[in-house]
């Protein structure tokens, strides 16, 4: 038989699968033929058992907010369309808009300005960030930030 590169990997592919089926095989092994009454037993025990809850937040419920108001970091891929969607959202407005490429945040802002909000932007750093958290913080007009 020739040896060529294309026999060489389906050889040495098929050898590393049967050896790596072989060691996963061997786990699914049972050490008894079958399991003890006593096995069944205690199983059956412990599905029963009844487990004392000690917190529930089924009921929790934060205060309304009238308007939430965003801020959003990050401007590359799915950022822009994440800030459109939330600024659809009825009582929802856009604040702030972040990312370290000025460019995308003024694509951005015009996308968001056709929806009649006039975002604050902080970009070209790589600190933009925590300047944006700090003025949105101090002015008390943010309810959430997304990292996008």
């Amino acid at each position: 038989m020739k040896s060529n590169r294309r026999n060489f990997l389906k050889v040495s592919g098929l050898t590393g699968l049967s050896l790596l089926s072989s060691k996963f095989l061997s786990g699914c092994k049972s050490e008894g033929a079958v399991a003890d009454q006593s096995d069944l037993d205690s199983i059956r025990e412990q599905a029963v058992e009844q487990h004392r809850q000690r917190f529930n937040m089924c009921g929790y419920a934060a205060p309304k907010i009238e308007t939430v108001r965003t801020g959003h970091i990050g401007l590359g891929s799915r950022g822009p369309g994440h800030a459109s969607n939330v600024g659809l959202l009825e009582g929802v407005e856009v604040k702030a808009l972040c990312d370290i490429i000025p460019e995308q945040v003024e694509r951005t802002k015009k996308r968001i300005e056709s929806l009649g909000f006039k975002p604050d932007v902080y970009a070209g750093d790589e600190e933009a960030w925590k300047k944006m958290k700090t003025g949105m913080e101090t002015s008390g007009r943010w309810s959430t930030l997304f990292y996008d």
